[in-house]
């Protein structure tokens, strides 16, 4: 062991051996930058302040701290610095790969996600993976069997091991163009070109290595790196596999995508059985509905807006629905959710939406009730700003709430009017019978249930009638706004304060 340390002039030396070659590569850090052939395989030595600021910044491009994700096969001299540099390593590409995760997620969806403690790690060899191609047949050994054990002990030696799944929102964000101040950056550029830093570590890498690595296929983690992730209610979306596929095999039911849409316009599809018995809705959040979205922001312009972007509308579904869910609100239960095709399953609700009630009886008592959930729903905080009848649903035990992906924190009561004026107004293309009762019927139920009445004041303004007066007789919307108007004076029980 000294003789090979000594005659590579290396404190110590990680070995990594290619099985289909049989070639044995050693990498450590020395006291000068040097590449030496001995009967055991290929030395490449670096300057102990080159490879530090390959692990600390990247200057050298993660060549030499790539490595160091990998399971040696061998290590000899000094283990305990070649752990230092592996964990030091996994500290600063947590934050990178925690941020990329973000950026894939979407901010609300991040917030519900859990990461294993070699996730993030994993992350990062997904992606230097596809470009060394060297790396590929380590890696897979390292994601693999006893293997990982190296990678297990880096972590805990970074700070991040001792649990079995971490919350991402807990763990650092860093922009990774942003680790170092440009200053910094250049010095330590500057350092580099001045001291014996003309060993090409690239060209350092042996041809054989290379060769293996283009031939090797790459393991499933390395080719997603969300199969180290999940959320907290739901799983999440490989590309490995079609989502349908995927759905399936968490719903047991081999059925097919087949369109059934509730309301106006709606993104939605059910799965089912042969004998028709429906399991779950998917929605798609990035299809021609959005052009309703963008006719509902030009509508609303001096209101709250909706959202637009379909990462965005997914993530806010999935996290109204657990911030309701964990308060006692009937809302669908999350199955499968996925970032990169931008869909998600959610259970499918047996019952019929308070708008489907309307072709029976155009004034359903049901609309007080649901004056009484928005009443409790603004109490804790959350608006729906999209609370048209048909997303909401009379199921078995109760009103159920779907289609969140426009709830919002009830800021201002800008956003609780809107909900009051939305759900009155939109009920009328409808049923247009009965639209003045109804709107007396929910304003009702919102005050009984502890409402403000200066909300439901605010939602008899002309301002949230406007946006329906193109789908709206004028005298039709002028009746609807005064029998707000009117609730909001005498109150709930018909009496003037």
């Amino acid at each position: 062991m000294g003789v090979l340390l000594e005659k590579c002039g290396a404190e110590y030396l990680a070995g990594y051996e290619y099985p289909s070659s049989g070639l044995r590569l050693y990498l450590g850090v020395g006291s000068e930058n040097r590449v030496v052939r001995t009967e055991r395989g290929i030395c490449v030595v670096l300057e102990e302040h080159v490879a530090e600021s390959d692990v600390k910044d990247g200057l050298l491009g993660e060549i030499f701290a790539s490595f160091l994700l990998a399971s040696p096969t061998e290590v000899v001299g000094d283990r305990s610095l070649l752990l230092a540099h592996a964990a030091g390593y996994v500290s600063r590409i947590t934050g990178e790969e925690n941020y990329r995760y973000q950026r894939l997620l979407g901010e609300k969806l991040h917030r519900h996600a859990l990461a294993s403690p070699l996730g993030l790690p994993a992350a990062r060899m997904s992606r230097l993976a596809r470009f060394y191609t060297w790396l590929r047949p380590l890696y897979s050994r390292t994601l693999g069997g006893p293997a990982s054990r190296w990678l297990h002990e880096v972590v805990r030696e970074a700070g991040l091991g001792g649990r079995r799944w971490v919350p991402l929102p807990e763990l650092p964000l860093t922009q990774p163009h942003r680790r170092l101040g440009l200053g910094a950056a250049a010095r330590t550029a500057v350092e580099l070109a001045r001291g014996a830093t003309s060993l090409d570590v690239l060209r350092a890498i042996p041809p054989e290595a290379v060769i293996e690595g283009v031939g090797s296929s790459l393991a499933p983690p390395l080719r997603d790196p969300l199969l180290f992730l999940r959320l907290d209610r739901a799983r999440l979306a490989t590309r490995l596999v079609g989502f349908e596929r995927q759905l399936y095999a968490l719903t047991g039911v081999a059925g097919a995508l087949r369109a059934r849409r509730r309301g106006i316009i709606r993104s939605a599809k059910v799965i089912e059985s042969e004998k028709g018995f429906v399991t779950a809705v998917v929605k798609h959040y990035r299809d021609p509905t959005i052009a309703k979205w963008l006719l509902a922001a030009l509508l609303s312009l001096p209101l709250p807006q909706p959202r637009l972007r379909p990462k965005e509308r997914l993530g806010a579904e999935y996290h109204y629905n657990a911030v309701l869910e964990g308060r006692g609100y009937r809302v669908p239960r999350p199955i499968l959710v996925d970032p990169r095709r931008l869909r998600a399953a959610y259970t499918y609700v047996e019952g019929k939406t308070l708008a489907e009630l309307l072709s029976s009886n155009p004034v359903p008592i049901e609309f007080r009730e649901y004056g009484r959930l928005l009443a409790s729903l603004h109490r804790d905080g959350v608006a729906l700003w999209d609370s048209n009848p048909s997303n909401v649903i009379l199921g078995r035990d109760g009103l159920y709430l779907v289609d969140l992906e426009q709830a919002r924190e009830a800021a201002s009561i800008v956003e609780k009017a809107w909900d009051i004026a939305v759900a009155v107004y939109y009920s009328v293309p409808y049923s247009l019978g009965g639209a003045v009762e109804r709107a007396k019927l929910l304003a009702t139920g919102y005050l009984e249930a502890g409402g403000d009445r200066s909300v439901v004041a605010e939602a008899a303004r002309y301002r949230y009638a406007a946006p329906f007066a193109a789908v709206i007789p004028l005298n039709v919307l002028e009746r609807i706004r005064r029998a707000i108007a009117y609730v909001a004076e005498a109150g709930p029980a018909g009496e003037r304060p």
